[in-house]
């Protein structure tokens, strides 16, 4: 997958079906109007899709970080994503330039695909009905797709946001398609682990990363093309560790090597427990052993997500 970041400086070399939006965790929702694209390659056009460059900071929190989102759209097949400036200038860009300069003129937009509630162009007056009566007049396709339901209810970004403080992973996989991740670079920590015999990985906590409820999980774990079944713990150790520092402590079950400065993908199968202070390190470790056995289980049913 190509990666276009100064979309003014670029020029397409065929025509393209584009899918536009946020897409904020690329849900199911999400993958409905990126499939639309993807089934115009029968008809020669490439496939794209357009979004903003908004790196996650406290200020602007969101369900993938911008390598997940990259990781997750090459995966589905998409040929180009273009990371449009999150700036002023792109902001006060009037709706039919948007349309003009960038879709028509450097993506040679022939097909394009959006959600009902899609809004851009300055004062966000560019919306649906203005993007079919555009194409009418310049013989480009506009497709537009509503909302997938589950449960009588819109699968949307909002509502998995919500799930996780609740760490419902289970209905977060139905309406993602897919377990929740968080792919980060494994730190060095304390390495209490090893020394009990359950010997963690600690992941960098991403700066604007929406995690789960604190507590422990059924995982799923990736490295070097093979999955393995974990149990990871977000939250402050509070058995171990005095304060409030956050982290992300997964013990990888039948794995053994050294991980540190890696990125490694952790997938959340399932919610096992809330996090809690033990009255012993022995008591600790008992009930890690049985979180083990849960969520080998749960790994095992869980190969065809």
């Amino acid at each position: 997958m190509e990666i276009i970041r100064d979309i003014f400086s670029y020029q397409a070399s065929a025509s393209m079906a584009v899918a536009i939006g946020k897409f904020d965790g690329i849900h199911e929702g999400h993958q409905e109007i990126i499939k639309r694209v993807l089934n115009k390659k029968e008809e020669g056009l490439l496939s794209c899709v357009v979004t903003f460059d908004r790196p996650l900071t406290q200020d602007h929190t969101g369900i993938l970080s911008q390598e997940e989102k990259r990781a997750n759209l090459e995966k589905l097949g998409v040929d180009f994503l273009v990371k449009l400036p999150a700036n002023k200038e792109m902001f006060r860009m009037e709706a039919k330039d948007f349309v003009n300069e960038i879709l028509l003129k450097r993506l040679h937009t022939k097909y394009l695909c959006a959600g009902r509630d899609f809004r851009f162009g300055k004062d966000r007056k560019g919306d649906i009905s203005f993007l079919q009566d555009f194409a009418r007049n310049n013989h480009f396709q506009v497709e537009v797709l509503e909302k997938l339901q589950y449960k009588e209810e819109d699968i949307s970004s909002s509502r998995i946001r919500s799930l996780l403080t609740v760490g419902k992973m289970e209905e977060i996989t139905l309406l993602l398609g897919r377990p929740y991740e968080v792919t980060a670079e494994v730190i060095h920590g304390k390495e209490l682990g090893r020394t009990i015999g359950i010997p963690t990985i600690n992941q960098k906590v991403l700066e604007g990363k929406i995690l789960p409820a604190h507590g422990a999980y059924a995982s799923r774990v990736h490295v070097d093309n093979q999955s393995y079944p974990g149990v990871t713990n977000v939250g402050i150790r509070p058995s171990i560790e005095d304060g409030e520092a956050l982290s992300i402590e997964t013990h990888l079950i039948g794995y053994q090597g050294n991980l540190y400065g890696r990125e490694v993908k952790v997938e959340f199968l399932k919610f096992l427990r809330p996090e809690k202070k033990f009255s012993s390190l022995e008591e600790l470790i008992k009930q890690i052993h049985e979180d083990i056995e849960q969520s080998k289980e749960m790994y095992s049913s869980s190969r065809s997500l």
